[in-house]
């Protein structure tokens, strides 16, 4: 099995070479410029401010089980549902303290992890939730975040890293970090 895989990555950037190439080749025959030609082929699309996302700066991009592309900004989260976004920060919800969002995670349960430079928020069943250093966070600038196997939140701040207990964050000593990964 392994060894097929070679096989089938110079099969496929073959394919996507004679694909580009015939694409760019049959739009110049019809006097299009090539990119617009492979954008309409493959359905490339992209998004700025002017298209509905609170920012340009885009730090994360997670699609959640149900569906949704949720996209990470500094002015705040878009949740795109294929057609619209759905802008959450400041301005329209009280949970976040900041719109300068850097990463984000879903969890075993479903819900979705929102990490920024104030806290972390918690979205699950339409609510979010913030959670600072009285939750246990080591600090409120969130840096990273990553849901386990085993169902738990990592999440990396600028002063250190917790696990997230289902209540609380429990602070993680970096030895024990090393641990678990070399377990996995």
């Amino acid at each position: 099995m392994k060894r097929s895989r070679p096989l089938f990555s110079v099969f496929l950037l073959t394919l996507c070479a004679v694909t580009n190439t015939y694409a760019g080749t049959h739009a110049q025959e019809r006097g299009e410029h090539a990119e617009s030609s492979i954008s309409r082929a493959w359905g490339h699309q992209f998004w700025t401010s002017e298209n509905g996302l609170p920012q340009n700066s885009v730090h994360r991009i997670l699609q959640t089980r149900d569906g949704y592309l949720w996209i990470a900004t500094e002015g705040g989260v878009a949740r795109f549902n294929g057609i619209q976004f759905t802008i959450f920060n400041q301005e329209n919800n009280p949970a976040f303290t900041s719109n300068d969002t850097c990463c984000l995670a879903e969890d075993r349960s479903g819900a979705l992890w929102i990490g920024t430079s104030d806290g972390l928020l918690r979205y699950a069943e339409g609510i979010f939730h913030r959670y600072t250093t009285i939750d246990g966070l080591a600090s409120p600038v969130v840096l990273s975040l990553a849901s386990t196997d085993d169902g738990f939140l990592l999440a990396l701040t600028s002063s250190g890293l917790a696990r997230f207990d289902g209540r609380k964050f429990i602070p993680l000593a970096l030895s024990a970090l090393r641990t678990w990964i070399r377990a996995k």
